[in-house]
């Protein structure tokens, strides 16, 4: 998951394949000029310290809200800038060796229509 910390709030970039609640991988983007600054990511009162890293949000979460505030830290842990946001977060299953995109469907009627889109300008051969 890409963290995007702008103007006090953390925007997600959506994922397209579905990462199991213990073992999500964390990456920020920081505004211009704290990325020298240490991170502290904080959801639903679970702490986590680092740039990139693994977490295991997959027990104790009831309801569909994620509570995330990321705090940025100088060398002295006093807190420079802090970033709030509430996400909705689903539990998917996903069987097989590869993974599975949990929202196939969409994407199977996006392709289709794209597939008409293109045969209707000509360029489908």
């Amino acid at each position: 998951m890409i963290m995007q910390l702008v103007k006090g709030k953390i925007k997600i970039t959506p994922m397209r394949i579905p990462e199991e609640l213990k073992r999500i991988y964390i990456q920020y983007t920081y505004e211009f000029g704290t990325n020298h600054l240490k991170p502290v990511l904080t959801i639903n009162k679970l702490k986590y310290e680092g740039d990139r890293f693994y977490i295991n949000i997959g027990e104790g979460f009831t309801g569909d809200n994620v509570d995330m505030k990321v705090e940025l830290l100088d060398s002295a842990g006093t807190v420079i800038k802090t970033y709030k946001g509430t996400y909705l977060y689903s539990k998917y299953c996903t069987f097989g060796t590869k993974p599975i995109r949990p929202d196939i469907m969409d994407y199977v009627h996006e392709l289709e229509a794209r597939v008409r889109q293109l045969e209707e300008e000509g360029e489908v051969i």
